[in-house]
């Protein structure tokens, strides 16, 4: 794959803007969809740092509702294993990571 895409849920995208259409999709979508790319998100978030590396950490992430003026949209968090709660995640912070160079 060309370094200039990255792969998400079984797809390539070209662009930030690509991908991170892609992931909010996925977080605003259906209770199902949001289960169905769950891992995906994580894998976003954590290559980012908004999420610990520590395979001994477990976590589940959750999404909370959120409103602005009519519009409906959702914020993510991760409990984990050591009975801690991160503050909201950052898909737009996830995505830029995403695309740059080592």
């Amino acid at each position: 794959m060309p370094r200039s895409a990255q792969p998400f849920l079984g797809r390539s995208y070209p662009s930030n803007a690509a991908l991170y259409s892609a992931a909010r999709a996925v977080r605003d979508g259906s209770a199902a969809r949001f289960e169905a790319g769950a891992d995906e998100l994580c894998r976003l978030l954590r290559a980012a740092g908004e999420l610990p590396n520590d395979p001994n950490r477990t976590l589940r992430l959750r999404r909370m509702e959120c409103t602005v003026i009519n519009a409906r949209y959702y914020e993510l968090e991760a409990d984990l294993s050591d009975n801690t709660t991160t503050g909201k995640l950052s898909l737009k912070k996830a995505c830029r990571a995403a695309f740059k160079k080592p």
